[in-house]
């Protein structure tokens, strides 16, 4: 079953620091095996930036430990500086995808979600690049629309497949679209000024959005 960052974080520092008081090597091994199951129960997918940070801190927070327990316990100090430095490669991605959903975000006007409002025919087709800015709500519906696990691939054109299917073969391409549909949403409940074309312009991604 897999948890959030926060409560795992807060169990497995529990482990950590057993680990650091334990007086024999065997009890030090089983508190760094508790701490490890903890947090590798966690999917690093879902979670932003500053739970990939904390994460990666206790990883290296229980190598610091382990090392300083003597060379009974490096094996293990050494595979968890190795998971520490990939989360610090998904903490690099997250961040990439922060600064690209920013720049995306600051076309968003007030009451429209989207300070450039088009017709339908002009933008809702159009595919964007890697970390392309997205222009309105119906393109980023759109594109939702195609990765969905629901779409029957013989009924898309050869540039909505080929889209598709890159896609989702890059997952920090398809991590940024679904994170800007989300903030879209959330800038959405705190307009305190909806009118009827915001209220219409969600209502698209909610047909699409990953419920998650």
């Amino acid at each position: 079953m897999r948890r959030s960052a926060e409560s795992a974080l807060i169990e497995a520092k529990r482990h950590i620091e057993f680990a650091e008081k334990a007086q024999s090597t065997e009890d030090t091994i089983k508190q760094y095996q508790y701490a490890k199951n903890i947090l590798e129960k966690v999917d690093t997918t879902k979670e932003d930036a500053l739970s990939l940070k904390d994460m990666m801190d206790a990883f290296l927070e229980l190598a610091n430990v382990l090392e300083n327990k003597g060379p009974a316990t490096q094996d293990r100090a050494e595979k968890c500086r190795q998971r520490a430095a990939a989360l610090e490669q998904e903490l690099d991605r997250a961040n990439a995808i922060a600064a690209t959903t920013t720049t995306t975000l600051s076309a968003i006007g007030s009451p429209l979600l989207f300070s450039k409002k088009a017709d339908r025919e002009t933008f809702v087709y159009h595919l964007p690049a890697p970390g392309e800015q997205l222009e309105t709500t119906r393109q980023l519906a759109y594109c939702l629309s195609l990765l969905q696990e629901s779409v029957d691939e013989t009924r898309l054109d050869p540039d909505a497949l080929k889209w598709r299917c890159s896609t989702l073969k890059s997952s920090d391409e398809s991590i940024r679209i679904n994170t800007i549909a989300h903030q879209v949403v959330v800038e959405f409940i705190k307009d305190s000024e909806k009118n009827a074309t915001a209220v219409e312009e969600v209502v698209q991604l909610a047909q699409v959005l990953d419920k998650e």
